[in-house]
């Protein structure tokens, strides 16, 4: 759960943020726009915005982002070759804290880059979303006409997401 805090979070968040969040700041002024990152108190998570901000998905931090989740889905297709969740025979906290991260892929049309290569992966995904406390959890949480938008927005970048995955 540590590695999800540590990395899978924050490329996540390089994932959505020039997808949900880069358009609404283009489109404000200049002076405005800037005001807003110089918000973010952290250092390193105001720089990258700004990247993002600049760059959308051709950012450096896209490209690591891929390769971080890229990289936990390989993980994960090798541990559920031995158990039917990601640490043993049980649906367990690392499968909960996992979950929402995948919900992202999956929101965006992004799955392909589990369910081409990884099928105990996309098996997992499917078990973790057919189960009640993940519809209340999460899918419940996203109104229809909002995963449709998610999907167009994100259906502008998959390309881009593709190369960067191809370039793993």
């Amino acid at each position: 759960m540590k590695q999800v805090d540590n990395k899978l979070h924050p490329s996540c968040g390089a994932l959505q943020w020039p997808v949900v969040m880069r358009d609404k700041l283009l489109a404000m002024p200049e002076a405005e726009r800037n005001a807003k990152i110089d918000q973010v108190v952290e250092k390193p998570r105001r720089e990258r915005q700004k990247r993002l901000l600049q760059m959308g998905l051709d950012a450096p931090d896209v490209r690591g982002a891929v390769a971080t989740y890229h990289k936990f889905i390989v993980d994960m297709e090798a541990a559920l070759a031995d158990s039917e969740w990601v640490v043993g025979d049980a649906f367990t906290l690392a499968d909960c804290c996992l979950a929402p991260y995948f919900q992202t892929l999956l929101q965006f049309g992004w799955s392909e880059m589990y369910e081409r290569a990884h099928p105990r992966v996309t098996d997992w995904y499917r078990r973790v979303r057919e189960r009640p406390s993940y519809q209340s959890a999460v899918a419940d949480d996203f109104p229809q006409h909002i995963l449709e938008e998610l999907g167009r927005k994100g259906e502008v970048g998959l390309e881009k997401i593709r190369q960067h995955l191809a370039a793993v």
